[in-house]
């Protein structure tokens, strides 16, 4: 494959994220305005952050992955107080 090729496989594969991002988002904001109104939600939310949490933790040697996931674990449970 020479550098044109990389180059194209590249942007299509970023481009393609684009969208699988916005979509993640609009069902991360759909939880989050559902966890505002009805605290079983967030309580729900909390639990299974803190049990992916763990076995992320017991399981990856990613620091900067433990790291981002720390960091969205954090933002999730503040915002969804």
């Amino acid at each position: 494959m020479d550098t044109n090729e990389q180059i194209a496989l590249l942007a299509h594969t970023v481009s393609q994220q684009g969208g699988q991002l916005d979509a993640m988002y609009a069902a991360l904001t759909g939880i989050l305005m559902a966890a505002k109104e009805y605290p079983a939600v967030a309580e729900f939310v909390g639990k299974r952050l803190e049990q992916h949490y763990s076995g992320h933790l017991a399981n990856s040697q990613n620091e900067s992955f433990m790291h981002a996931f720390e960091l969205s674990r954090d933002l999730l449970t503040t915002a969804s107080k």
